[in-house]
This record gives C-alpha cells, structure tokens and sequence, in this order.
C-alpha cells in the first residue's frame, strides 16, 4: 500500500511507508530493562527512538521502518528522545529536570513542528489529563490538514474539542492497541 502525503518526496521519507508522529506525554523512566515511555511498546527497538543531539540543532532526524503494525511499514518523524533530555519534555533518562536555559528545551516546539508537518498521521495517547503539550502538538497539526487520531484509555469530556477536531478518537487500553484498531479502520478507508 502507498499512501501519498504533501511534501512526501522531500522530507526524507520513504515513499512505501505512512509517516507518523506519536504525540503524547512523555511518562518514562530508565531503568536496567531500557526506555520505559510507552512509545517503546511501538517502536520496540529503543534506538529507533533516540537521536544525537548535536544534529538537532533544527533538522530532526526521521527513521524509516521505525516499526510495523498489521503489514503496514511506519517512519517515524518524531518526537526523539537525546541524551540530555527526553527530547520532548524537561525529564532525562534519570528523571532529572533539565535546567531551563540549557540550550536544549528551547528546540523542542521547533523540532516537533517539523516532525508534525512531516508526518501523514499524529496519532496522540492521551491516558489523562494532564496532556498540554500534546494539545498543542494536535491543534497544530489540525491546522496543517494532517490526518489526527487521538487514542486513550477513557474518553474525556474536559476534551470534548480535541475530539471534535481529531479524524477519530478510538479508546483503547493501549497504544499498540490504538494502532492497530486505526490501521484496520485505515485500510477500509
């Protein structure tokens, strides 16, 4: 399956995969088992997930077969997680807060943008409340005309307009699991 998207051809990605960017909260800690943030139940190769920070300045990277769900290849244009920080949020791999002023958080809305507009989905978990960011992330790709799926464990009423301006919201107990129900619904499409 090919799924054409707007500036497809020059962003780097391969033109056989759908493009996403998996929106959410940044909930990890780093333990002797690796990442632990619940995009490494998708990407499960955690590498996939981490970039080096010094070719960041405002080109994030975007890995090609990141991942796999019911025969569709995925790249993943984002969010990455660096060596200082989660690449996303203001938590390291130690759950340290990173010093604001770094030189570091001040790149995260500019690289999650590009990610965004890269993307052919944003697929955004959202498992409670306490998603700001990832409110900003959706009402941003609303606005590029991007396909936007949010996905959680129960439906909100608090976000009654985020529903409304997402493609669907499917409830699902789990990311993957999210996945998977929209990669059927996708397919039908």
């Amino acid at each position: 399956m090919v799924c054409q998207t707007k500036g497809f051809m020059d962003s780097g990605l391969d033109p056989k995969q759908r493009s996403i960017y998996l929106a959410g909260k940044v909930e990890f800690s780093y333990s002797h088992d690796g990442l632990n943030d619940w995009r490494g139940s998708i990407a499960t190769d955690e590498n996939r997930l981490y970039c080096d920070l010094d070719s960041l300045p405002s080109n994030p990277p975007v890995v090609n077969n990141a991942f796999e769900i019911c025969g569709t290849k995925y790249a993943l244009t984002g969010p990455f997680f660096c060596d200082n920080t989660s690449g996303h949020g203001s938590y390291n791999k130690y759950n340290q807060r990173a010093p604001h002023g770094a030189g570091i958080s001040e790149n995260i809305p500019m690289r999650s943008m590009i990610g965004i507009k890269r993307a052919d989905l944003v697929f955004a978990w959202i498992p409670d409340l306490t998603c700001y960011g990832t409110l900003a992330e959706i009402g941003y790709a609303v606005a590029l005309g991007k396909e936007v799926v949010t996905c959680g464990p129960d439906w909100y009423p608090d976000l009654w307009f985020i529903y409304e301006l997402s493609d669907r919201f499917i409830q699902a107990s789990t990311p993957l699991e999210g996945l998977k129900i929209n990669e059927m619904i996708y397919r039908k499409v």
